[in-house]
């Protein structure tokens, strides 16, 4: 359980900041620009070298405890919303990634056969141009 969360350098934390808790879980709630988007991603990725002067206290053992964040980055990543149907489908990463690729491909595909439709009617086109030129 974490006890203590320092933080410091990332976006808004030009000067340290420091959070003591005694709660397994915890809210964290604030105005726009407050820090709470930094925090969390922080949570997330502590490990990324954005947040090498942040710490949290105990130290956290990646294979025995889990940090679990559900923050905008969080519901962007893994969650995946339709454009053609509203809502939202939960699906894992995986899922999500996969079906993200299926769309850009469909609107790849249409954009395809549209060009593909407009070079047979210039080839037609073409064809018909020729052929009164041969007569």
């Amino acid at each position: 359980m974490i006890k203590r969360i320092s933080i410091i350098g990332p976006a808004c934390y030009k000067q340290e900041a420091i959070l003591d808790t005694d709660k397994n879980v915890n809210l964290i709630y604030g105005l726009n620009g407050s820090g709470k988007s930094t925090l969390s991603e922080y949570l997330r990725n502590f490990n990324h070298p954005l947040y090498n002067r942040c710490s949290i206290s105990p130290v956290i053992n990646s294979e025995a405890e889990e940090i679990l964040v559900y923050n905008e980055a969080y519901v962007n990543e893994i969650f995946y919303s339709s454009e053609t149907q509203k809502g939202i489908f939960s699906l894992s990463k995986e899922n999500s990634n996969a079906r993200k690729q299926i769309d850009d491909a469909n609107k790849n595909l249409t954009i395809q056969e549209k060009l593909l439709s407009e070079n047979e009617i210039l080839i037609e086109t073409h064809t018909k141009d020729w052929e009164k030129t041969k007569r």
